[in-house]
């Protein structure tokens, strides 16, 4: 009796995803849940992925559980937790409006919810929101202006670096994604050109405070500067605010957008690369 009792305690060690089970004893309970990436309306048949952000960072036991109040409108499943973030995939089934929750599974009973508006997938997304539209920018435009308010307290307004070739990083601790790529743009990018004075790189981290950008720059092990951007008020002016991250915004000479990239794939980040240097070489 007590080997079976053995080898049921290892099999549940082995468990992996989203959904463990609660360590004993909980020495940090979670006290609150970040919803990011949520859209307020989409269409059937389209499928997006959200964050459930834990805090604190040192919390015991990180896992969340997603739900959906009406599954005929939304699916949520999450498919990735990782540090104090989980990753899930919400998918629109069809018309009506959806309360999305994530739970915290350490017994504190902390949620945090959104709603979701799935509209017909006969109607257009061009006709879901004027603001969104006009906020996307589009290879040829010009480079919205804003200051970067560096970590350090450095202001750098985006105006002042016309004249150089300027990479702009749109990044988050909780972006999986990210801490992917960012150590290439270090390695690949950064330590390359960083002694150019014809080039500069920014990483800009949506809506967090300084001390989880400060932690989030020393895990990734990236040295480029990092800006902050409460409430995402800069991402905005380059794609709907609660869209995905990551994305690379690559600018020339002369102020004008010539790349965007988003997600990390290595042949587009290589064409990234290749990209820059053929603007410095010119």
């Amino acid at each position: 009796m007590k080997r079976i009792f053995t080898i049921f305690a290892m099999a549940a060690l082995l468990l992996t995803g989203c959904e463990k089970e609660t360590p004993e004893p909980i020495a940090v309970k979670v006290s609150q849940i970040k919803l990011v990436g949520m859209p307020t309306e989409f269409t059937v048949g389209r499928s997006v992925t959200i964050s459930a952000v834990i805090t604190p960072d040192d919390a015991t036991y990180k896992r969340v559980t997603f739900t959906s109040s009406n599954p005929e409108v939304a699916t949520v499943e999450c498919i990735q937790s990782e540090n104090n973030y989980s990753l899930a995939l919400l998918k629109a089934v069809g018309p009506g409006k959806a309360t999305i929750t994530a739970t915290a599974n350490d017994g504190s009973g902390v949620k945090a919810e959104a709603e979701v508006d799935v509209l017909p997938a006969t109607k257009k997304v061009s006709d879901i929101s004027i603001t969104m539209s006009k906020s996307e920018v589009k290879v040829g435009d010009m480079v919205p202006q804003f200051d970067l308010h560096l970590l350090d307290g450095t202001k750098v307004p985006v105006s002042s670096l016309k004249g150089k070739v300027v990479m702009l990083q749109f990044t988050a601790s909780w972006c999986g994604v990210c801490r992917k790529e960012m150590p290439f743009i270090e390695s690949d990018i950064w330590q390359k050109h960083k002694g150019n004075k014809n080039f500069a790189l920014f990483g800009i981290d949506r809506d967090e405070p300084i001390e989880t950008v400060k932690a989030f720059a020393e895990k990734t092990g990236v040295t480029y500067p990092l800006a902050l951007d409460p409430g995402a008020d800069h991402f905005a002016k380059y794609a709907d605010r609660k869209a995905g991250i990551t994305r690379n915004v690559l600018v020339d000479k002369t102020g004008k957008i010539v790349m965007l990239t988003r997600l990390y794939n290595e042949e587009e980040f290589a064409s990234l690369c290749k990209k820059i240097d053929e603007l410095l070489a010119q």
